[in-house]
Protein backbone atom coordinates (compact mmCIF):
# COMPACT_ATOMS: atom_id res chain seq x y z
CA UNK A 1 0.00 0.00 0.00
CA UNK A 2 1.07 3.52 -0.76
CA UNK A 3 2.80 5.66 1.78
CA UNK A 4 2.90 9.45 1.52
CA UNK A 5 4.19 11.59 4.90
CA UNK A 6 4.99 15.46 5.21
CA UNK A 7 8.65 15.85 6.86
CA UNK A 8 9.19 19.21 8.77
CA UNK A 9 12.49 20.52 9.81
CA UNK A 10 13.16 23.05 12.36
CA UNK A 11 16.81 23.42 11.89
CA UNK A 12 18.38 26.77 9.35
CA UNK A 13 21.37 24.83 9.02
CA UNK A 14 22.22 24.35 5.68
CA UNK A 15 24.33 21.44 5.93
CA UNK A 16 21.99 19.49 8.59
CA UNK A 17 19.20 19.96 5.79
CA UNK A 18 21.21 18.55 2.79
CA UNK A 19 21.88 15.63 4.86
CA UNK A 20 18.23 15.02 5.84
CA UNK A 21 17.74 15.03 2.02
CA UNK A 22 20.39 12.29 1.38
CA UNK A 23 19.37 10.30 3.86
CA UNK A 24 15.68 10.41 2.30
CA UNK A 25 17.54 9.46 -0.55
CA UNK A 26 19.23 6.30 0.88
CA UNK A 27 16.57 4.87 3.36
CA UNK A 28 12.78 5.71 1.49
CA UNK A 29 11.28 2.71 0.45
CA UNK A 30 9.52 2.00 -2.84
CA UNK A 31 5.88 2.41 -1.38
CA UNK A 32 6.93 5.59 0.34
CA UNK A 33 6.79 9.47 -0.53
CA UNK A 34 7.97 12.22 1.18
CA UNK A 35 7.16 15.83 1.29
CA UNK A 36 9.57 17.75 3.31
CA UNK A 37 9.73 21.30 3.94
CA UNK A 38 12.64 23.33 5.06
CA UNK A 39 14.80 26.64 5.28
CA UNK A 40 18.20 27.66 5.39
CA UNK A 41 19.63 30.83 7.62
CA UNK A 42 22.00 33.00 5.63
CA UNK A 43 22.95 30.59 3.00
CA UNK A 44 24.70 30.16 -0.19
CA UNK A 45 23.83 26.83 -2.02
CA UNK A 46 25.82 26.15 -5.15
CA UNK A 47 24.70 22.66 -7.65
CA UNK A 48 26.81 20.04 -6.95
CA UNK A 49 29.29 20.56 -10.33
CA UNK A 50 30.02 24.28 -9.83
CA UNK A 51 32.64 26.41 -8.90
CA UNK A 52 32.43 27.76 -5.23
CA UNK A 53 35.11 30.78 -6.09
CA UNK A 54 33.19 31.70 -9.85
CA UNK A 55 29.43 31.61 -7.62
CA UNK A 56 29.87 33.33 -4.47
CA UNK A 57 31.74 36.02 -2.68
CA UNK A 58 33.05 33.83 -0.18
CA UNK A 59 34.89 35.84 2.16
CA UNK A 60 31.92 38.11 2.00
CA UNK A 61 29.69 35.60 3.15
CA UNK A 62 32.00 34.43 5.81
CA UNK A 63 32.44 37.76 7.41
CA UNK A 64 28.81 38.01 7.39
CA UNK A 65 28.99 34.71 9.16
CA UNK A 66 27.06 33.19 6.08
CA UNK A 67 27.24 29.56 5.35
CA UNK A 68 28.43 28.00 1.78
CA UNK A 69 26.73 24.73 1.02
CA UNK A 70 27.19 22.44 -2.08
CA UNK A 71 23.76 20.07 -3.02
CA UNK A 72 23.44 17.21 -4.68
CA UNK A 73 21.83 18.20 -7.34
CA UNK A 74 23.26 19.84 -10.30
CA UNK A 75 21.78 23.72 -11.67
CA UNK A 76 22.82 27.02 -10.74
CA UNK A 77 23.68 29.01 -7.44
CA UNK A 78 21.24 30.10 -4.71
CA UNK A 79 20.57 32.84 -1.66
CA UNK A 80 18.49 31.42 1.11
CA UNK A 81 17.34 33.16 3.81
CA UNK A 82 14.21 33.21 6.33
CA UNK A 83 12.35 34.93 3.42
CA UNK A 84 12.61 31.64 1.20
CA UNK A 85 11.09 28.30 1.67
CA UNK A 86 12.56 25.35 0.58
CA UNK A 87 10.68 22.01 -0.42
CA UNK A 88 11.79 18.27 -1.92
CA UNK A 89 9.75 15.21 -3.05
CA UNK A 90 11.61 12.65 -2.72
CA UNK A 91 10.02 8.78 -4.01
CA UNK A 92 10.83 5.57 -5.33
CA UNK A 93 11.81 6.35 -9.25
CA UNK A 94 8.40 4.26 -9.81
CA UNK A 95 6.45 7.07 -8.06
CA UNK A 96 8.24 9.79 -9.32
CA UNK A 97 5.91 12.35 -11.56
CA UNK A 98 7.08 15.78 -12.16
CA UNK A 99 3.77 16.72 -13.56
CA UNK A 100 2.20 16.13 -9.81
CA UNK A 101 4.74 17.03 -8.27
CA UNK A 102 4.78 20.84 -9.72
CA UNK A 103 1.05 20.57 -9.60
CA UNK A 104 1.63 20.68 -5.60
CA UNK A 105 2.94 24.10 -5.92
CA UNK A 106 1.28 25.40 -8.57
CA UNK A 107 -2.20 24.47 -6.81
CA UNK A 108 -0.88 26.16 -3.55
CA UNK A 109 0.17 29.17 -5.30
CA UNK A 110 -3.24 29.55 -6.80
CA UNK A 111 -4.89 28.95 -3.43
CA UNK A 112 -2.58 31.62 -2.47
CA UNK A 113 -3.96 34.46 -4.68
CA UNK A 114 -1.12 33.76 -7.16
CA UNK A 115 -1.14 32.71 -11.09
CA UNK A 116 1.87 31.31 -11.37
CA UNK A 117 3.20 28.73 -14.24
CA UNK A 118 6.08 26.37 -14.91
CA UNK A 119 8.69 27.60 -17.65
CA UNK A 120 11.91 27.01 -19.08
CA UNK A 121 13.46 23.66 -17.71
CA UNK A 122 13.17 24.53 -13.96
CA UNK A 123 11.48 27.13 -13.25
CA UNK A 124 8.11 28.16 -11.52
CA UNK A 125 7.11 32.10 -12.90
CA UNK A 126 4.75 34.85 -12.17
CA UNK A 127 4.14 37.47 -14.75
CA UNK A 128 7.21 36.03 -16.15
CA UNK A 129 9.36 36.80 -13.45
CA UNK A 130 10.69 33.80 -11.35
CA UNK A 131 10.12 33.16 -7.28
CA UNK A 132 10.90 29.31 -7.52
CA UNK A 133 13.54 27.34 -9.51
CA UNK A 134 13.88 23.59 -9.08
CA UNK A 135 16.85 20.88 -9.39
CA UNK A 136 16.58 16.95 -9.61
CA UNK A 137 19.09 13.98 -8.30
CA UNK A 138 18.50 10.16 -8.98
CA UNK A 139 20.51 7.95 -6.30
CA UNK A 140 20.15 3.90 -7.56
CA UNK A 141 16.43 3.36 -7.61
CA UNK A 142 14.75 7.05 -5.20
CA UNK A 143 14.65 10.43 -6.85
CA UNK A 144 14.45 13.77 -5.69
CA UNK A 145 12.88 16.86 -6.81
CA UNK A 146 13.68 20.23 -4.83
CA UNK A 147 12.90 23.69 -5.06
CA UNK A 148 12.67 27.19 -3.58
CA UNK A 149 9.79 29.26 -2.79
CA UNK A 150 10.78 33.00 -2.76
CA UNK A 151 8.58 34.60 -0.19
CA UNK A 152 10.39 37.78 1.45
CA UNK A 153 13.98 37.01 0.44
CA UNK A 154 16.64 39.78 0.89
CA UNK A 155 17.06 41.03 -2.27
CA UNK A 156 19.98 42.77 -1.37
CA UNK A 157 21.74 40.21 0.32
CA UNK A 158 21.16 37.77 -2.20
CA UNK A 159 22.70 40.18 -5.52
CA UNK A 160 25.24 40.90 -2.57
CA UNK A 161 26.51 37.50 -2.11
CA UNK A 162 25.81 36.06 -5.63
CA UNK A 163 27.61 39.07 -7.25
CA UNK A 164 30.32 37.52 -9.68
CA UNK A 165 33.73 38.15 -8.26
CA UNK A 166 35.75 40.53 -10.63
CA UNK A 167 38.64 38.32 -10.31
CA UNK A 168 40.12 36.89 -13.58
CA UNK A 169 38.38 33.41 -13.86
CA UNK A 170 38.10 30.98 -16.31
CA UNK A 171 36.31 27.77 -15.29
CA UNK A 172 35.18 24.45 -16.76
CA UNK A 173 32.48 24.56 -13.89
CA UNK A 174 28.74 25.51 -14.39
CA UNK A 175 28.03 29.65 -14.52
CA UNK A 176 24.58 30.23 -12.84
CA UNK A 177 22.21 31.98 -15.31
CA UNK A 178 21.26 35.55 -13.83
CA UNK A 179 17.00 36.03 -13.94
CA UNK A 180 14.26 38.08 -12.84
CA UNK A 181 13.07 37.29 -9.90
CA UNK A 182 10.39 38.42 -7.70
CA UNK A 183 8.87 37.66 -4.20
CA UNK A 184 5.45 36.21 -3.57
CA UNK A 185 4.79 39.27 -1.02
CA UNK A 186 5.12 41.22 -3.75
CA UNK A 187 1.57 39.83 -5.60
CA UNK A 188 0.08 38.92 -1.72
CA UNK A 189 1.32 41.43 0.87
CA UNK A 190 -0.23 39.47 3.78
CA UNK A 191 1.44 36.42 2.45
CA UNK A 192 3.82 34.46 5.05
CA UNK A 193 6.38 31.34 5.46
CA UNK A 194 3.62 29.97 7.58
CA UNK A 195 0.47 29.75 5.47
CA UNK A 196 2.65 29.20 2.29
CA UNK A 197 3.35 25.99 4.45
CA UNK A 198 -0.28 25.43 5.29
CA UNK A 199 -1.22 25.96 1.52
CA UNK A 200 1.58 23.77 0.07
CA UNK A 201 0.73 21.13 2.91
CA UNK A 202 -2.66 21.17 2.18
CA UNK A 203 -2.29 20.96 -1.80
CA UNK A 204 0.05 18.02 -1.26
CA UNK A 205 -2.58 16.09 1.03
CA UNK A 206 -5.34 16.48 -1.88
CA UNK A 207 -3.04 15.04 -4.37
CA UNK A 208 -1.69 12.35 -2.45
CA UNK A 209 -4.41 11.55 -0.10
CA UNK A 210 -3.19 8.20 1.07
CA UNK A 211 -0.79 10.66 2.94
CA UNK A 212 -0.52 10.47 6.99
CA UNK A 213 -2.61 13.07 8.88
CA UNK A 214 -0.19 13.34 11.13
CA UNK A 215 3.26 15.36 10.41
CA UNK A 216 6.47 14.70 11.15
CA UNK A 217 9.85 16.32 12.57
CA UNK A 218 12.98 15.11 11.22
CA UNK A 219 13.78 14.66 14.90
CA UNK A 220 11.82 11.31 14.25
CA UNK A 221 14.13 10.15 12.08
CA UNK A 222 17.95 8.15 12.23
CA UNK A 223 19.31 11.19 13.99
CA UNK A 224 22.94 9.61 14.41
CA UNK A 225 22.60 9.04 10.45
CA UNK A 226 21.76 12.23 9.41
CA UNK A 227 24.80 13.91 11.94
CA UNK A 228 27.48 11.74 9.94
CA UNK A 229 25.91 12.75 6.62
CA UNK A 230 26.32 16.74 8.30
CA UNK A 231 29.56 16.33 8.62
CA UNK A 232 30.63 15.71 4.96
CA UNK A 233 28.11 18.26 3.92
CA UNK A 234 29.93 21.02 6.31
CA UNK A 235 33.56 20.17 4.93
CA UNK A 236 35.81 21.59 3.00
CA UNK A 237 36.29 18.78 0.54
CA UNK A 238 32.62 18.82 0.38
CA UNK A 239 31.86 22.37 -0.66
CA UNK A 240 35.20 23.58 -1.99
CA UNK A 241 37.36 20.24 -3.37
CA UNK A 242 34.96 19.22 -5.53
CA UNK A 243 35.27 22.20 -7.36
CA UNK A 244 36.37 21.51 -11.17
CA UNK A 245 39.82 22.41 -12.65
CA UNK A 246 40.25 26.29 -13.10
CA UNK A 247 42.42 29.10 -13.38
CA UNK A 248 42.57 31.82 -11.47
CA UNK A 249 45.23 35.46 -11.32
CA UNK A 250 45.50 37.21 -8.47
CA UNK A 251 47.18 40.75 -8.55
CA UNK A 252 48.61 43.54 -6.73
CA UNK A 253 50.98 47.18 -7.06
CA UNK A 254 52.74 47.93 -3.44
CA UNK A 255 55.85 50.29 -3.50
CA UNK A 256 58.22 47.86 -4.29
CA UNK A 257 56.90 46.74 -7.48
CA UNK A 258 53.34 44.64 -8.99
CA UNK A 259 53.24 40.70 -8.22
CA UNK A 260 50.87 38.46 -9.97
CA UNK A 261 50.25 34.91 -9.05
CA UNK A 262 48.93 32.64 -11.40
CA UNK A 263 47.40 29.45 -9.88
CA UNK A 264 45.98 26.01 -11.44
CA UNK A 265 43.41 24.53 -9.11
CA UNK A 266 41.78 20.93 -9.34
CA UNK A 267 39.48 20.02 -6.38
CA UNK A 268 40.50 23.20 -4.75
CA UNK A 269 43.88 22.61 -4.55
CA UNK A 270 46.83 24.52 -6.26
CA UNK A 271 48.84 21.84 -8.85
CA UNK A 272 50.68 24.27 -10.38
CA UNK A 273 51.45 27.71 -9.80
CA UNK A 274 53.63 30.89 -11.36
CA UNK A 275 54.24 34.08 -9.25
CA UNK A 276 55.67 37.10 -11.58
CA UNK A 277 56.92 40.83 -10.42
CA UNK A 278 58.65 43.64 -11.44
CA UNK A 279 60.51 43.74 -8.37
CA UNK A 280 64.29 43.73 -8.42
CA UNK A 281 64.19 41.10 -5.56
CA UNK A 282 65.48 37.96 -7.42
CA UNK A 283 65.61 36.01 -3.51
CA UNK A 284 61.77 36.93 -3.05
CA UNK A 285 60.48 35.77 -5.96
CA UNK A 286 62.38 32.54 -5.73
CA UNK A 287 61.03 31.64 -2.56
CA UNK A 288 57.77 32.63 -3.92
CA UNK A 289 58.04 30.15 -6.27
CA UNK A 290 58.44 27.75 -4.42
CA UNK A 291 55.71 28.18 -1.49
CA UNK A 292 51.76 27.27 -2.42
CA UNK A 293 52.63 23.59 -3.82
CA UNK A 294 49.35 21.50 -3.40
CA UNK A 295 47.87 24.12 -0.80
CA UNK A 296 44.68 24.53 -0.54
CA UNK A 297 43.14 27.66 -2.21
CA UNK A 298 41.84 29.20 1.11
CA UNK A 299 43.29 32.78 2.87
CA UNK A 300 44.04 30.46 5.72
CA UNK A 301 46.59 28.46 3.98
CA UNK A 302 48.18 30.79 1.73
CA UNK A 303 49.03 33.07 4.89
CA UNK A 304 50.13 29.60 7.08
CA UNK A 305 52.46 28.71 3.68
CA UNK A 306 53.88 32.84 3.58
CA UNK A 307 54.29 33.04 7.50
CA UNK A 308 56.42 29.71 7.63
CA UNK A 309 58.98 31.01 4.66
CA UNK A 310 62.36 32.73 6.18
CA UNK A 311 65.18 34.58 4.85
CA UNK A 312 62.73 37.29 2.90
CA UNK A 313 62.69 40.56 3.43
CA UNK A 314 60.26 41.20 6.13
CA UNK A 315 58.33 44.28 4.82
CA UNK A 316 57.67 42.71 1.37
CA UNK A 317 56.16 39.71 3.25
CA UNK A 318 54.34 42.02 5.48
CA UNK A 319 52.94 43.69 2.25
CA UNK A 320 51.36 40.29 0.59
CA UNK A 321 49.65 39.17 4.51
CA UNK A 322 47.77 42.15 4.16
CA UNK A 323 46.80 42.46 0.97
CA UNK A 324 46.10 38.16 1.10
CA UNK A 325 44.11 38.49 4.02
CA UNK A 326 41.69 41.45 2.05
CA UNK A 327 41.20 38.88 -0.96
CA UNK A 328 37.81 36.85 -1.64
CA UNK A 329 39.15 33.95 -1.87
Amino acid sequence: MNKSWVLLSHSYNPWYNLAVEEYLMNTIQPEEFVFFLWQNQHTVVIGKHQNAWRECKIQDLKNCEGKLARRLSGGGAVYHDLGNLNYTFACHKDRYDLHNQLQVILNATTKLGINASFTGRNDITVNNKKFSGNAFYQAKDNKLQHGTIMVDVNMSKLGQFLSVSKKKIVSKGVKSVSSRVINLKEIVPSLTIENTKDSLIDSFRSLFPETSTEIFDTDNLDIDSIKKLEEKYKSWDWCFGKTPSFQIQLEERFDWGEIQLCFTLKNGIIQEYKVFSDSLDNNFLEHFNQMFTLCPYTNESLLERISQTNNIDEQKKLDVINWIKKIDL
